[in-house]
């Protein structure tokens, strides 16, 4: 089947995936206490959680970019500067 038939089959593989997780979640009573709607409650503490994913969020991608940028400046300079 060729390139269709990857799709296809990635596809189904990925949603047999989901059934065995959600039917598993289903079935013990420890994990389907914590599968619920959020709600309002949900919510709160946030502010806490953001101060430190933010800043951890800027530090990583600040380094990645900084990467992307040296990347293409080595790009710019040539085959023998690199070399040396």
């Amino acid at each position: 089947m060729g390139l269709k038939g990857l799709g296809l089959a990635m596809s189904l593989t990925n949603f047999n995936l989901l059934l065995i997780v959600l039917i598993y979640c289903f079935c013990y009573p420890q994990i389907s206490v914590a599968l619920r709607r959020p709600d309002l409650e949900s919510f709160k503490g946030w502010k806490e959680y953001l101060g430190i994913a933010l800043p951890s969020m800027i530090i990583i991608c600040s380094e990645w970019w900084a990467f992307e940028i040296l990347t293409i400046i080595s790009g710019l300079i040539g085959i023998e500067a690199q070399a040396v």
